[in-house]
Protein backbone atom coordinates (compact mmCIF):
# COMPACT_ATOMS: atom_id res chain seq x y z
CA UNK A 1 0.00 0.00 0.00
CA UNK A 2 2.92 2.29 0.69
CA UNK A 3 4.84 2.11 -2.61
CA UNK A 4 1.01 2.22 -4.70
CA UNK A 5 0.83 5.59 -2.61
CA UNK A 6 3.66 6.79 -3.43
CA UNK A 7 3.25 5.85 -7.12
CA UNK A 8 0.09 7.63 -6.95
CA UNK A 9 1.01 11.05 -5.82
CA UNK A 10 4.22 10.95 -8.37
CA UNK A 11 1.61 10.38 -11.25
CA UNK A 12 -0.98 13.34 -10.16
CA UNK A 13 2.26 15.30 -9.36
CA UNK A 14 3.11 14.93 -13.19
CA UNK A 15 -0.48 16.00 -13.66
CA UNK A 16 -0.42 19.32 -12.58
CA UNK A 17 2.83 20.45 -13.78
CA UNK A 18 1.34 21.06 -16.57
CA UNK A 19 -1.97 23.02 -15.16
CA UNK A 20 0.49 25.32 -13.05
CA UNK A 21 2.88 25.96 -15.93
CA UNK A 22 -0.53 26.96 -17.96
CA UNK A 23 -2.57 28.68 -15.22
CA UNK A 24 0.26 30.24 -13.24
CA UNK A 25 3.34 31.24 -15.23
CA UNK A 26 1.84 31.39 -19.41
CA UNK A 27 -0.63 34.56 -18.31
CA UNK A 28 2.19 36.07 -17.00
CA UNK A 29 4.31 35.57 -19.67
CA UNK A 30 1.68 36.67 -21.88
CA UNK A 31 1.10 39.79 -20.29
CA UNK A 32 4.33 40.27 -19.89
CA UNK A 33 4.49 40.68 -23.81
CA UNK A 34 1.35 42.78 -24.14
CA UNK A 35 -1.13 40.46 -24.68
CA UNK A 36 -4.49 41.70 -23.30
CA UNK A 37 -6.21 40.39 -20.58
CA UNK A 38 -8.93 39.07 -22.80
CA UNK A 39 -6.33 37.58 -24.95
CA UNK A 40 -4.79 35.94 -21.52
CA UNK A 41 -7.61 34.55 -20.09
CA UNK A 42 -8.39 32.71 -23.50
CA UNK A 43 -5.61 30.59 -23.10
CA UNK A 44 -7.02 28.93 -20.34
CA UNK A 45 -9.35 27.14 -22.87
CA UNK A 46 -6.06 24.96 -23.32
CA UNK A 47 -7.48 23.01 -20.59
CA UNK A 48 -10.20 22.15 -23.24
CA UNK A 49 -9.43 18.57 -23.26
CA UNK A 50 -10.09 18.01 -19.60
CA UNK A 51 -14.16 18.62 -19.94
CA UNK A 52 -14.03 15.95 -22.43
CA UNK A 53 -12.60 13.57 -20.00
CA UNK A 54 -15.47 11.49 -20.20
CA UNK A 55 -15.34 10.65 -23.91
CA UNK A 56 -12.54 8.31 -23.32
CA UNK A 57 -13.46 6.54 -20.11
CA UNK A 58 -15.67 4.16 -21.41
CA UNK A 59 -12.41 3.48 -24.00
CA UNK A 60 -10.18 2.70 -20.35
CA UNK A 61 -13.24 1.00 -18.95
CA UNK A 62 -12.89 -1.20 -21.98
CA UNK A 63 -9.73 -1.86 -23.85
CA UNK A 64 -6.09 -1.99 -22.87
CA UNK A 65 -5.13 -2.60 -19.29
CA UNK A 66 -4.64 0.34 -16.69
CA UNK A 67 -0.64 -0.08 -16.72
CA UNK A 68 -0.67 0.41 -20.48
CA UNK A 69 -2.78 3.82 -20.42
CA UNK A 70 -0.44 5.21 -17.48
CA UNK A 71 2.80 4.30 -19.78
CA UNK A 72 1.59 5.41 -22.96
CA UNK A 73 0.12 8.72 -21.25
CA UNK A 74 3.87 9.45 -19.11
CA UNK A 75 6.00 8.29 -22.88
CA UNK A 76 3.83 11.01 -24.68
CA UNK A 77 4.02 13.68 -22.29
CA UNK A 78 8.33 13.32 -21.93
CA UNK A 79 8.22 13.53 -25.84
CA UNK A 80 5.93 17.06 -25.48
CA UNK A 81 8.40 18.11 -23.32
CA UNK A 82 11.37 17.64 -25.00
CA UNK A 83 9.59 19.19 -28.23
CA UNK A 84 8.73 22.17 -26.54
CA UNK A 85 12.43 22.28 -25.48
CA UNK A 86 13.36 22.89 -29.23
CA UNK A 87 10.54 25.05 -30.11
CA UNK A 88 10.88 27.06 -26.92
CA UNK A 89 9.19 30.77 -26.68
CA UNK A 90 10.62 31.62 -30.41
CA UNK A 91 6.92 30.20 -31.30
CA UNK A 92 4.46 31.26 -29.17
CA UNK A 93 1.50 29.38 -31.24
CA UNK A 94 3.49 26.45 -31.51
CA UNK A 95 4.32 26.35 -27.83
CA UNK A 96 0.70 26.61 -26.99
CA UNK A 97 -0.29 23.91 -29.47
CA UNK A 98 2.49 21.58 -27.58
CA UNK A 99 0.41 22.96 -23.83
CA UNK A 100 -2.60 21.77 -25.41
CA UNK A 101 -1.65 18.70 -26.50
CA UNK A 102 0.02 18.49 -22.81
CA UNK A 103 -3.10 18.81 -21.33
CA UNK A 104 -5.18 16.21 -23.72
CA UNK A 105 -2.33 13.59 -22.70
CA UNK A 106 -2.92 14.41 -18.71
CA UNK A 107 -6.45 14.32 -19.19
CA UNK A 108 -6.81 10.86 -20.88
CA UNK A 109 -3.90 9.45 -18.24
CA UNK A 110 -5.75 10.53 -15.25
CA UNK A 111 -8.79 8.81 -16.08
CA UNK A 112 -6.76 5.61 -15.61
CA UNK A 113 -5.08 7.10 -12.41
CA UNK A 114 -8.44 7.79 -10.89
CA UNK A 115 -9.64 4.16 -11.46
CA UNK A 116 -6.31 2.72 -10.12
CA UNK A 117 -6.65 4.44 -6.98
CA UNK A 118 -10.55 4.02 -6.72
CA UNK A 119 -9.93 0.09 -7.41
CA UNK A 120 -7.01 0.18 -4.79
CA UNK A 121 -8.28 2.26 -1.49
CA UNK A 122 -11.36 1.57 0.87
CA UNK A 123 -13.59 3.14 1.88
CA UNK A 124 -11.84 4.31 5.64
CA UNK A 125 -8.52 5.41 3.11
CA UNK A 126 -10.56 8.06 0.15
CA UNK A 127 -9.45 10.72 3.04
CA UNK A 128 -5.77 9.52 2.09
CA UNK A 129 -5.95 9.11 -1.08
CA UNK A 130 -8.18 12.50 -1.91
CA UNK A 131 -5.17 14.03 -0.59
CA UNK A 132 -2.64 12.18 -2.41
CA UNK A 133 -4.66 12.89 -5.44
CA UNK A 134 -5.51 17.40 -4.73
CA UNK A 135 -1.83 17.49 -3.41
CA UNK A 136 0.24 15.61 -5.35
CA UNK A 137 -1.35 17.92 -7.66
CA UNK A 138 -0.96 20.92 -6.15
CA UNK A 139 2.64 20.05 -5.82
CA UNK A 140 3.42 19.77 -9.24
CA UNK A 141 1.55 22.62 -10.16
CA UNK A 142 3.80 24.60 -7.88
CA UNK A 143 6.71 23.31 -9.51
CA UNK A 144 5.07 23.90 -13.46
CA UNK A 145 4.05 27.38 -12.21
CA UNK A 146 6.35 29.12 -9.09
CA UNK A 147 9.24 26.97 -9.21
CA UNK A 148 9.80 27.23 -13.11
CA UNK A 149 9.42 30.91 -12.92
CA UNK A 150 12.15 31.10 -10.46
CA UNK A 151 14.48 28.78 -12.65
CA UNK A 152 13.84 30.58 -15.53
CA UNK A 153 16.32 33.52 -13.99
CA UNK A 154 19.26 30.86 -13.74
CA UNK A 155 18.39 28.93 -16.82
CA UNK A 156 17.12 28.63 -20.31
CA UNK A 157 13.95 27.60 -20.83
CA UNK A 158 15.51 24.53 -23.52
CA UNK A 159 17.21 22.90 -19.86
CA UNK A 160 13.91 23.72 -18.18
CA UNK A 161 12.00 21.59 -20.56
CA UNK A 162 14.37 18.99 -20.72
CA UNK A 163 14.57 18.37 -17.02
CA UNK A 164 10.89 18.45 -17.00
CA UNK A 165 10.78 15.56 -19.85
CA UNK A 166 13.27 13.86 -17.81
CA UNK A 167 10.54 13.71 -15.17
CA UNK A 168 8.37 11.78 -16.97
CA UNK A 169 10.78 9.38 -18.03
CA UNK A 170 11.44 8.73 -14.58
CA UNK A 171 7.93 8.30 -13.97
CA UNK A 172 7.98 6.27 -16.91
CA UNK A 173 10.40 3.84 -15.32
CA UNK A 174 8.95 3.66 -11.77
CA UNK A 175 5.38 2.49 -13.31
CA UNK A 176 7.01 -0.69 -15.05
CA UNK A 177 8.91 -1.57 -11.92
CA UNK A 178 5.89 -1.39 -9.76
CA UNK A 179 2.71 -2.81 -11.91
CA UNK A 180 6.01 -6.25 -12.44
CA UNK A 181 5.44 -6.40 -8.88
CA UNK A 182 2.10 -5.72 -8.35
CA UNK A 183 -0.35 -6.67 -11.67
CA UNK A 184 -3.07 -7.46 -9.24
CA UNK A 185 -3.55 -3.31 -9.43
CA UNK A 186 -4.02 -3.24 -13.13
CA UNK A 187 -6.07 -6.93 -14.22
CA UNK A 188 -9.22 -7.23 -14.44
CA UNK A 189 -12.02 -9.78 -14.27
CA UNK A 190 -14.46 -10.16 -16.89
CA UNK A 191 -17.53 -7.63 -16.08
CA UNK A 192 -21.14 -7.79 -17.80
CA UNK A 193 -22.66 -3.95 -18.13
CA UNK A 194 -26.31 -5.22 -17.88
CA UNK A 195 -27.15 -4.54 -14.34
CA UNK A 196 -25.97 -3.55 -10.91
CA UNK A 197 -25.30 -7.70 -9.77
CA UNK A 198 -22.61 -7.69 -12.30
CA UNK A 199 -20.63 -11.11 -10.83
CA UNK A 200 -17.43 -9.10 -10.21
CA UNK A 201 -15.18 -9.20 -7.21
CA UNK A 202 -14.94 -5.19 -6.64
CA UNK A 203 -12.87 -3.78 -3.43
CA UNK A 204 -15.33 -1.42 -2.98
CA UNK A 205 -18.58 -3.24 -3.32
CA UNK A 206 -22.18 -0.76 -4.37
CA UNK A 207 -25.11 -1.08 -1.98
CA UNK A 208 -26.59 -3.16 -4.76
CA UNK A 209 -23.96 -5.40 -5.77
CA UNK A 210 -23.93 -5.70 -1.27
CA UNK A 211 -27.27 -7.43 -1.51
CA UNK A 212 -27.04 -9.32 -4.81
CA UNK A 213 -23.24 -11.37 -4.59
CA UNK A 214 -22.83 -14.42 -3.13
CA UNK A 215 -20.83 -15.53 0.04
CA UNK A 216 -17.86 -16.45 -1.74
CA UNK A 217 -16.98 -13.10 -3.31
CA UNK A 218 -17.62 -11.17 -0.35
CA UNK A 219 -15.35 -13.57 1.46
CA UNK A 220 -12.53 -12.70 -1.79
CA UNK A 221 -13.01 -8.78 -1.27
CA UNK A 222 -12.58 -9.21 2.26
CA UNK A 223 -9.24 -11.03 1.47
CA UNK A 224 -8.54 -7.97 -0.62
CA UNK A 225 -9.18 -5.56 2.00
CA UNK A 226 -7.15 -6.91 4.19
CA UNK A 227 -4.53 -7.03 1.83
CA UNK A 228 -5.20 -3.32 0.93
CA UNK A 229 -4.65 -4.39 -2.83
CA UNK A 230 -6.71 -4.38 -5.54
CA UNK A 231 -8.72 -7.22 -6.82
CA UNK A 232 -7.80 -8.57 -10.68
CA UNK A 233 -9.99 -7.20 -13.19
CA UNK A 234 -9.60 -8.13 -16.76
CA UNK A 235 -11.23 -6.04 -19.53
CA UNK A 236 -12.91 -8.16 -21.85
CA UNK A 237 -16.72 -6.85 -22.22
CA UNK A 238 -18.34 -4.51 -25.07
CA UNK A 239 -18.67 -0.69 -25.06
CA UNK A 240 -22.18 -0.53 -24.05
CA UNK A 241 -22.08 3.33 -23.62
CA UNK A 242 -25.65 3.71 -23.02
CA UNK A 243 -25.77 1.41 -19.94
CA UNK A 244 -22.91 3.16 -18.43
CA UNK A 245 -24.49 6.66 -18.63
CA UNK A 246 -28.15 4.70 -17.11
CA UNK A 247 -26.02 3.33 -14.55
CA UNK A 248 -24.30 6.73 -13.47
CA UNK A 249 -27.60 8.98 -14.11
CA UNK A 250 -29.25 6.34 -11.43
CA UNK A 251 -26.76 6.68 -8.96
CA UNK A 252 -28.72 8.70 -6.17
CA UNK A 253 -26.34 11.52 -4.78
CA UNK A 254 -25.08 11.84 -8.34
CA UNK A 255 -27.83 15.04 -9.73
CA UNK A 256 -27.03 17.20 -6.22
CA UNK A 257 -23.30 16.35 -6.85
CA UNK A 258 -23.03 17.70 -10.17
CA UNK A 259 -24.44 20.90 -9.45
CA UNK A 260 -21.99 20.83 -6.19
CA UNK A 261 -18.56 19.97 -8.10
CA UNK A 262 -19.73 22.38 -10.86
CA UNK A 263 -19.82 25.93 -8.11
CA UNK A 264 -17.55 24.81 -5.48
CA UNK A 265 -15.25 26.66 -7.04
CA UNK A 266 -16.54 29.30 -9.39
CA UNK A 267 -15.87 32.69 -7.07
CA UNK A 268 -12.58 31.60 -5.74
CA UNK A 269 -10.92 30.78 -9.14
CA UNK A 270 -11.99 33.89 -10.62
CA UNK A 271 -10.23 35.57 -7.85
CA UNK A 272 -7.25 33.70 -8.29
CA UNK A 273 -6.66 34.04 -11.59
CA UNK A 274 -7.02 37.79 -11.71
CA UNK A 275 -5.87 38.58 -8.64
CA UNK A 276 -2.16 38.25 -10.01
CA UNK A 277 -2.80 39.77 -13.06
CA UNK A 278 -4.49 42.62 -11.00
CA UNK A 279 -1.23 43.37 -8.69
CA UNK A 280 0.97 43.19 -12.28
CA UNK A 281 -1.14 46.10 -13.29
CA UNK A 282 -0.71 48.26 -9.96
CA UNK A 283 3.70 48.37 -10.51
CA UNK A 284 4.53 45.06 -9.11
CA UNK A 285 7.19 42.95 -10.61
CA UNK A 286 6.28 39.95 -12.43
CA UNK A 287 8.76 37.97 -11.05
CA UNK A 288 7.43 39.08 -7.91
CA UNK A 289 4.05 38.31 -8.55
CA UNK A 290 5.16 35.21 -9.66
CA UNK A 291 6.46 33.95 -6.61
CA UNK A 292 3.13 35.20 -4.61
CA UNK A 293 0.82 33.09 -6.91
CA UNK A 294 3.10 30.60 -7.83
CA UNK A 295 5.17 29.71 -4.97
CA UNK A 296 3.37 31.48 -1.91
CA UNK A 297 0.00 30.96 -3.24
CA UNK A 298 0.25 27.32 -3.63
CA UNK A 299 2.17 26.24 -0.86
CA UNK A 300 -1.00 27.59 0.90
CA UNK A 301 -3.14 25.88 -0.83
CA UNK A 302 -1.13 22.47 -0.38
CA UNK A 303 -0.89 23.09 3.21
CA UNK A 304 -4.77 23.27 3.33
CA UNK A 305 -5.26 20.04 1.44
CA UNK A 306 -3.17 18.02 2.98
CA UNK A 307 -5.36 19.50 6.69
CA UNK A 308 -8.59 18.89 4.53
CA UNK A 309 -7.08 15.23 3.95
CA UNK A 310 -6.98 14.62 8.25
CA UNK A 311 -10.17 16.76 9.15
CA UNK A 312 -12.20 14.55 6.75
CA UNK A 313 -9.88 11.38 7.96
CA UNK A 314 -10.92 12.43 11.33
CA UNK A 315 -14.34 10.25 10.94
CA UNK A 316 -13.44 8.08 8.08
CA UNK A 317 -15.05 10.30 4.98
CA UNK A 318 -18.62 9.46 6.13
CA UNK A 319 -20.48 11.82 3.99
CA UNK A 320 -22.08 13.83 6.86
CA UNK A 321 -18.90 15.32 8.52
CA UNK A 322 -17.65 16.28 5.28
CA UNK A 323 -20.59 18.39 4.07
CA UNK A 324 -20.27 19.86 7.72
CA UNK A 325 -16.42 20.27 6.68
CA UNK A 326 -16.84 22.17 3.48
CA UNK A 327 -19.95 24.07 4.80
CA UNK A 328 -17.71 25.51 7.87
CA UNK A 329 -14.55 26.06 5.58
CA UNK A 330 -17.06 27.85 2.64
CA UNK A 331 -18.34 30.01 5.18
CA UNK A 332 -14.51 30.85 6.43
CA UNK A 333 -13.51 31.23 2.72
CA UNK A 334 -16.01 34.64 1.99
CA UNK A 335 -13.97 36.64 4.60
CA UNK A 336 -10.48 36.46 2.26
CA UNK A 337 -12.78 37.20 -0.39
CA UNK A 338 -14.35 40.02 0.87
CA UNK A 339 -11.57 41.51 2.10
CA UNK A 340 -9.70 41.03 -1.50
CA UNK A 341 -13.14 43.06 -3.44
CA UNK A 342 -12.53 46.11 -1.18
CA UNK A 343 -8.66 46.06 -1.30
CA UNK A 344 -9.00 45.86 -5.14
CA UNK A 345 -10.80 49.04 -4.49
CA UNK A 346 -8.18 50.80 -3.69
CA UNK A 347 -5.05 52.37 -5.25
CA UNK A 348 -3.03 50.40 -3.26
CA UNK A 349 -0.44 47.89 -4.45
CA UNK A 350 0.80 46.20 -0.69
CA UNK A 351 2.46 42.68 -1.62
CA UNK A 352 2.68 41.67 2.22
CA UNK A 353 -1.49 42.47 2.57
CA UNK A 354 -1.77 40.85 -1.11
CA UNK A 355 0.70 38.01 -0.27
CA UNK A 356 -1.83 37.29 3.16
CA UNK A 357 -5.06 37.45 1.54
CA UNK A 358 -4.00 35.33 -1.20
CA UNK A 359 -2.48 32.73 0.57
CA UNK A 360 -5.87 32.86 3.35
CA UNK A 361 -8.19 32.20 0.25
CA UNK A 362 -5.93 29.13 -1.13
CA UNK A 363 -5.68 27.61 2.62
CA UNK A 364 -9.36 27.68 2.96
CA UNK A 365 -9.66 26.82 -0.33
CA UNK A 366 -7.18 23.71 -0.14
CA UNK A 367 -9.46 22.14 2.28
CA UNK A 368 -12.62 22.57 0.47
CA UNK A 369 -10.92 20.85 -2.69
CA UNK A 370 -10.08 17.67 -0.49
CA UNK A 371 -13.61 17.24 0.94
CA UNK A 372 -15.07 18.00 -2.16
CA UNK A 373 -12.51 15.40 -4.02
CA UNK A 374 -13.51 12.85 -1.03
CA UNK A 375 -17.53 13.10 -1.52
CA UNK A 376 -16.64 12.46 -5.72
CA UNK A 377 -14.39 9.38 -4.81
CA UNK A 378 -17.39 8.21 -2.36
CA UNK A 379 -19.62 8.59 -5.11
CA UNK A 380 -17.33 6.35 -7.48
CA UNK A 381 -17.20 3.94 -5.48
CA UNK A 382 -21.03 3.36 -4.95
CA UNK A 383 -21.36 3.00 -9.08
CA UNK A 384 -22.98 0.07 -10.18
CA UNK A 385 -19.51 -2.41 -11.31
CA UNK A 386 -17.96 -1.69 -14.79
CA UNK A 387 -18.45 1.97 -14.36
CA UNK A 388 -16.24 3.16 -12.18
CA UNK A 389 -13.78 5.04 -14.58
CA UNK A 390 -16.56 6.82 -16.47
CA UNK A 391 -18.58 7.59 -13.31
CA UNK A 392 -15.10 9.68 -12.02
CA UNK A 393 -14.00 10.73 -14.96
CA UNK A 394 -17.77 12.66 -15.60
CA UNK A 395 -17.55 14.12 -12.22
CA UNK A 396 -14.14 15.53 -12.95
CA UNK A 397 -15.08 16.47 -16.37
CA UNK A 398 -17.93 19.19 -14.40
CA UNK A 399 -15.72 20.18 -11.68
CA UNK A 400 -13.02 21.04 -14.60
CA UNK A 401 -16.09 22.61 -16.68
CA UNK A 402 -16.94 24.94 -13.69
CA UNK A 403 -13.35 26.38 -12.99
CA UNK A 404 -12.54 26.21 -16.61
CA UNK A 405 -15.51 28.93 -17.39
CA UNK A 406 -14.50 31.28 -14.82
CA UNK A 407 -10.42 31.69 -15.48
CA UNK A 408 -11.54 31.60 -19.31
CA UNK A 409 -14.05 34.30 -18.90
CA UNK A 410 -12.57 36.15 -16.36
CA UNK A 411 -10.56 38.11 -17.99
CA UNK A 412 -13.18 39.34 -20.91
CA UNK A 413 -15.14 40.33 -17.88
CA UNK A 414 -12.24 42.92 -16.04
CA UNK A 415 -11.74 44.41 -19.26
CA UNK A 416 -15.79 45.59 -19.04
CA UNK A 417 -16.35 45.94 -15.29
CA UNK A 418 -12.84 46.63 -13.97
CA UNK A 419 -11.10 44.64 -11.10
CA UNK A 420 -13.19 45.86 -7.97
CA UNK A 421 -16.67 45.03 -9.58
CA UNK A 422 -15.62 41.69 -10.93
CA UNK A 423 -13.83 40.75 -7.40
CA UNK A 424 -17.42 41.60 -5.94
CA UNK A 425 -19.37 39.02 -8.25
CA UNK A 426 -16.78 36.60 -7.66
CA UNK A 427 -17.66 36.82 -3.85
CA UNK A 428 -21.47 36.65 -4.60
CA UNK A 429 -20.79 33.44 -6.18
CA UNK A 430 -18.82 32.00 -3.63
CA UNK A 431 -22.05 33.31 -1.15
CA UNK A 432 -24.13 30.87 -3.79
CA UNK A 433 -22.57 27.95 -3.16
CA UNK A 434 -23.50 27.93 0.57
CA UNK A 435 -27.45 26.62 -0.38
CA UNK A 436 -25.92 23.62 -2.60
CA UNK A 437 -24.59 22.58 0.52
CA UNK A 438 -27.42 22.85 2.91
CA UNK A 439 -29.62 21.11 0.48
CA UNK A 440 -26.87 18.47 0.41
CA UNK A 441 -26.88 17.80 4.07
CA UNK A 442 -30.60 17.56 4.35
CA UNK A 443 -30.37 15.20 1.19
CA UNK A 444 -28.48 12.94 3.39
CA UNK A 445 -30.05 13.09 6.35
CA UNK A 446 -33.22 11.96 4.63
CA UNK A 447 -31.33 9.46 2.92
CA UNK A 448 -30.09 7.96 6.55
CA UNK A 449 -33.13 8.55 8.08
CA UNK A 450 -35.10 6.22 5.46
CA UNK A 451 -32.62 3.45 5.70
CA UNK A 452 -33.00 3.59 9.41
CA UNK A 453 -36.29 3.58 9.38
Amino acid sequence: MAEASVLLFLLYFGQGLPYGFQVKLLPLLLRKQSFSLSRVGFSRLLSLPWIFKFTVAPFVDNFWSLDLWILFGSMAMAILCFTSAIVGFGNIIFLLICVFLMNLTSAVQDVAVDTFAISLLKPSDLGIGSTLQVVGYKIGALFGGGVLAWLSVFFSWWWLFCLWGSFYILLFILVVINFKQSPQHVKRDKMQYCNHSANIDDPVPSENSKRTEGTNSENKKDSHKNQGTAPSISKTSHLNVTQILKNILQTSDFHWLVCCVFTYKLGEQGVVSMLPLFLMDQGVPHDQVGALSGILGQTSSIVGSALGGWIVGAHYGQRTWVLKVLLWTSYARLLPLSLIWLYSSVPLSNLWLSSLLECSLQLSGGIITTATFTLMMLSSQNSSPGTKASHSALLATVEVLGKLFMISSSGFLVDIVGYPCFFGFCLFLALLFIPVLRNGKIFFKQKVSMKVG
